[in-house]
């Protein structure tokens, strides 16, 4: 069989695929889209406890908003228990101060949506429903004398030299008489939370009583005194905990918003970031009520942190598992291995027509993709340094380790060992500073840079120091060609909802592969022969 006619199989053999699973419901094409994903990562590092120990923490649970995905426990001899209740779900860790050191890890994947709630601006009073009795504690001192001040130079309408309301429906009643609608009446004290109230940090809870009398509060503060106002008008509020997610930084902060009810719905408020009946998608909804993060035993020594950055997946991974090909289908494999799996054969394609076609050399065929997908994991910057790194040790070990007279194979392994070594010690180093990316640099294909080298010196030897650096850094632009195919979300996504498409590139690549024609870069090699002589 020609190679044409095996590129017309192929291709009509992808085509009826497609068309079949299509036909017969099996593809949903609102799953060629992306959606937003978090990469959502607590680890507690338990170090030491005076006797048994119990430790509870809020952590994600599905909603309207959000669903979970892959979520993974990980605690060593630690007995692990999820308690499901009203105000959030816990994960509960029990242990014997024989048990420690230990290290707890909790995964998932987070997809998110913003939610935008519709306050209709004609809403009445009547509308809202009072407490009966508004709760107020040491946090949320609900009609305190300097609160009620606060309000009276917010709503001067419901003074008018008459005597101080004593009940939320006498305060409705004299803001309904002046024409305040409680929507109005809940901007107010969001905008005053927001502007006249100084962001600042502060370390613990801060009552809603000195964040008035400070004039700066954090989150927590701010929101309390929302919380103390709306109720005081007999609007029904309370505090909101959880975290912002996107940043692959480790955080331990966590954050506090406010939600009222209006009608039968709790629509959110933020004082501090200035969210008006929206709940942004990088806002994780946690526990709800004046309740602490982390509950332990007295005398437990522990550290914590979160990070949560964000990712675009295919749409199909998000959402109910179909016939597409999810992250979950090949359970050997982790979401990072699977992209470069799904995606290589596109980055070789582009590689075999830069080499058959334009002329451009590399060493090896797969290399360059590997060098790329390295880009994908730990950025340019850092790709780049590695592969410095290991072009400027390799080639000094190399030429060290001559002297000893090794042969080809033990010195290829004396090399690979040693660079093993430097990117472990490497990726120790900056994960102390903190750098995420530190995380991925293992991922690295050691022994193709290994090789890479080796062969590196193997040709400046044989053909000069400018050849050997010649093919090395046309190897590089390949890379980098690799790299940003590796990064266009297109494939992926066509890939993952049409796999068939796999045997177009098979195809594309034989048809690719007999091209002996001349070289695009060869041409001006060639000028004389083409044009003729003068």
């Amino acid at each position: 069989m020609t190679v044409i006619r095996s590129f017309w199989v192929l291709l009509l053999l992808a085509l009826a695929l497609a068309g079949y699973r299509f036909a017969s419901g099996q593809v949903d094409l609102d799953g060629l889209g992306r959606e937003r994903e978090y990469a959502f990562d607590l680890a507690f590092d338990v170090r030491g406890s005076a006797a048994d120990f119990d430790l509870t923490v809020f952590v994600p649970g599905d909603g309207i908003h959000s669903s979970l995905r892959g979520e993974e426990i990980r605690a060593g001899d630690l007995e692990l228990e999820i308690r499901e209740a009203p105000e959030g779900r816990r994960m509960v860790v029990r242990g014997r101060r024989d048990d420690l050191p230990a290290r707890v890890e909790y995964r998932v994947r987070i997809a998110r949506h913003p939610v935008l709630y519709e306050v209709p601006a004609d809403l009445t009073w009547a509308d809202v429903d009072v407490a009966d009795r508004p709760d107020s504690n040491a946090l949320v001192p609900v009609g305190h004398v300097e609160i009620d001040q606060d309000l009276h130079r917010l709503f001067p309408e419901v003074v008018d030299g008459r005597d101080v309301p004593v009940s939320p429906e006498g305060f409705r009643a004299r803001l309904a008489d002046a024409g305040t609608g409680p929507i109005e009446a809940i901007d107010r004290i969001h905008q005053r939370a927001l502007h006249d109230l100084r962001a600042a940090d502060f370390s613990g809870r801060t009552d809603a009583l000195t964040a008035l009398r400070l004039g700066e509060a954090s989150c927590g503060g701010k929101s309390r005194l929302m919380v103390a106002q709306l109720r005081r008008l007999g609007i029904q509020a309370r505090l909101v905990g959880g975290l912002i997610l996107g940043d692959a930084a480790r955080k331990r902060t966590s954050h506090v918003w406010v939600e009222a009810l209006l009608g039968d719905r709790w629509v959110p408020f933020d004082p501090l970031n200035a969210h008006r009946a929206e709940q942004p998608a990088d806002y994780l909804r946690l526990y709800t009520g004046e309740l602490p993060l982390i509950v332990h035993t007295r005398g437990l020594a522990f550290d914590y942190g979160f990070r949560a950055p964000l990712d675009q997946v295919p749409r199909s991974w998000t959402t109910t598992a179909g016939p597409t090909i999810g992250h979950d289908a090949l359970p050997l494999l982790r979401r990072d291995q699977f992209s470069l799996i799904l995606l290589a054969p596109f980055a070789l394609l582009m590689t075999v027509f830069l080499r058959q076609v334009v002329g451009l050399q590399s060493i090896g065929v797969f290399l360059p993709v590997l060098l790329g997908f390295c880009v994908t994991q730990v950025g340019w910057a850092l790709a780049g340094l590695l592969l410095s790194l290991a072009v400027v040790l390799g080639v000094a070990v190399r030429w060290a380790v001559a002297r000893f007279g090794l042969l080809q194979v033990p010195r290829s392994a004396f090399l690979i060992t040693f660079l093993i070594l430097v990117f472990l010690l490497f990726t120790v180093s900056i994960e102390r500073f903190g750098i995420e990316s530190g995380r991925g640099v293992l991922v690295l294909p050691i022994a193709a840079m290994a090789m890479a080298v080796e062969r590196f010196t193997v040709e400046a030897q044989d053909r000069g120091l400018g050849e050997a650096s010649s093919l090395l850094a046309q190897t590089m632009i390949l890379a980098a060609l690799s790299a940003l195919v590796l990064m266009q979300p297109v494939f992926e996504v066509l890939t993952v909802t049409f796999p068939e498409i796999l045997l177009v590139v098979l195809a594309e690549i034989m048809v690719v592969g007999r091209y002996r024609g001349l070289r695009l870069l060869e041409l001006h090699r060639f000028g004389s022969v083409r044009t003729g002589p003068a």
